[in-house]
């Protein structure tokens, strides 16, 4: 995914970053229900990059997070979560693939 993203903010003349990191490790979420899925990753995610108070960062403007699956958007809300906390605006999400939650 990181292959694809980078090649695509060349072609759009746009930057891409890869700012999000684990506070702590995560059970690998593929057996895990919807509700496991929040569990395992709520508070999971900070970034490396906070923004100053103005809000602005060299050149950095509103994000768009690219993820490679999305399955029950457990890790999506996580990651929104940390990068709204760390002060960027989020403006939506894209996937590779959707796959069908466990219930």
């Amino acid at each position: 995914m990181q292959e694809i993203t980078e090649s695509v903010a060349r072609e759009e003349s746009v930057k891409s970053l890869d700012i999000l990191q684990h506070l702590r490790a995560v059970k690998d979420q593929s057996q895990l229900n919807s509700q496991q899925r929040s569990s395992n990753i709520s508070g999971a995610f900070t970034t490396s990059i906070k923004l100053p108070e103005s809000g602005v960062l060299g050149n950095i403007r509103p994000l768009i997070i690219v993820d490679d699956l999305v399955t029950t958007g457990a890790t999506l809300i996580e990651a929104i979560r940390a990068l709204r906390s760390a002060g960027f605006e989020v403006l939506g999400a894209v996937t590779g693939a959707v796959a069908n939650p466990y219930d």
